[in-house]
């Protein structure tokens, strides 16, 4: 059965059942979008990028899409909600709407033939761009390597069977590592030039409609983006994981957190690095943990409660103003997701957070110390690092919660 063999009401009841889902429910913006695309679908118009953006979106005719991508910002994330929708309440609908990479009509098509035509979906832009990642991680550590050889020090591997790492390399599953990107948005200046903007409390897609929803006057103004920012500790991060992986034969893949989906979650060991607020999908993960992270004005709180003691500890970001050193907040979580996948976490405000916790969890020695007081592998640990830009002056341990054996991460 084809998309024009299935009756207008039939298609209509699809996207009933959609917009009704958790995914569509609270966001408005996308359930008019969708509304919008599939009434186009059953008038047999044909849409171009231009059209929606005029049509849709209330832009200027003048709409250069070469400037303004927020329109295949916002349908790129439409595509993200259906293929979660999909992939939780809507898993055993016989008939899908989906909308093709490169194209702005959707098609209703049976799942059996979706199926079909999904392994020959061209992912080769992506894929290009995660292999040239992942190229120049490996160069960055070779050249680790060489500097660190040529002065006389020898590297250390993280054992096979190390209570913390073993299953990663054990297990028949691919290892994912994600890098937390921040988010961006454009909007342009007093000039008239469109710059892209980073702003500290708007981490999401649903952040930025908040601030637009509160500020109705630049609605028009602000376009979505497709250009993130990885920090600069991304590679130091890196060449302390590679080698290890390496050694034991286990190829690793590198993903963007915001390009992550629930399908990644379900499907591979997972290893993040980066900050609390580019977590994005991955709260999945860590929302029924015993922590959380609250961005606000003026300064960050976390909030941990410990499990052996029933006590809830707050703890604030602060910079030294006569040394400018700041102090981070570093959540080192491990726990198994209900497939035995491993995620590993290391969260972190500061570069030198990441980078001093994961130094820390892949020395074989330090490895020891701590496997000792967690003999099970499963723990959230908060780490206090002091330092300033990728530099670490000190690190502590402040509490872990030992997670028993049997717990897991339930995703929906």
């Amino acid at each position: 059965m084809n998309h024009n063999e299935i009756a207008e009401s039939a298609k209509q009841r699809i996207l009933d059942e959609i917009l009704e889902s958790e995914d569509f429910r609270q966001a408005q913006k996308y359930q008019e979008l969708l509304r919008y695309l599939v009434r186009a679908s059953i008038n047999g118009e044909m849409l171009k990028e231009s059209t929606v953006a005029v049509e849709f979106f209330s832009k200027d005719t003048a709409f250069d899409p070469a400037v303004d991508s927020s329109v295949r910002a916002y349908i790129s994330n439409l595509r993200k909600k259906l293929d979660h929708y999909y992939l939780t309440k809507g898993r055993d609908d016989e008939i899908k709407l989906t909308i093709p990479k490169g194209h702005y009509n959707v098609e209703f098509i049976q799942a059996k033939d979706l199926k079909k035509i999904r392994p020959g979906l061209s992912r080769k832009w992506p894929a290009l761009i995660y292999g040239l990642l992942v190229l120049a991680g490996i160069i960055f550590v070779i050249y680790l390597w060489r500097n660190q050889l040529s002065r006389g020090h020898s590297f250390s591997f993280i054992s096979k069977n190390d209570p913390i790492w073993g299953a990663l390399f054990s297990n028949n599953l691919k290892t994912l590592i994600v890098l937390g990107d921040y988010y961006f948005f454009a909007m342009p200046i007093d000039s008239g030039r469109q710059n892209y903007i980073r702003d500290i409390e708007i981490n999401s897609d649903d952040d930025l409609e908040a601030f637009i929803a509160r500020r109705p006057a630049l609605q028009k103004k602000i376009a979505k983006t497709y250009h993130t920012y990885l920090e600069e500790h991304i590679p130091w991060c890196l060449s302390y994981l590679l080698p290890s992986f390496v050694r034991h034969n286990k190829a690793v893949e590198l993903k963007l957190a915001s390009e992550v989906q629930l399908e990644d979650l379900q499907k591979h060991n997972i290893i993040y690095l980066g900050p609390y607020k580019a977590l994005q999908i991955m709260k999945t993960v860590t929302r029924n943990l015993n922590f959380k992270y609250s961005p606000q004005k003026g300064g960050s709180l976390l909030t941990y409660f410990l499990q052996d003691s029933n006590k809830v500890y707050t703890y604030s970001w602060v910079t030294n103003p006569e040394t400018k050193a700041r102090n981070d907040y570093v959540m080192v979580v491990k726990v198994f997701g209900y497939s035995g996948n491993v995620f590993l976490f290391f969260i972190s405000e500061h570069d030198f957070g990441n980078i001093s916790t994961v130094r820390y969890f892949t020395n074989p020695e330090h490895l020891r110390e701590f496997s000792d007081l967690v003999a099970l592998g499963h723990f959230e640990a908060l780490f206090e690092v002091k330092g300033i830009i990728r530099t670490d002056f000190s690190m502590q341990l402040l509490h872990v919660n030992k997670l028993h054996s049997d717990f897991e991460i339930d995703l929906p």
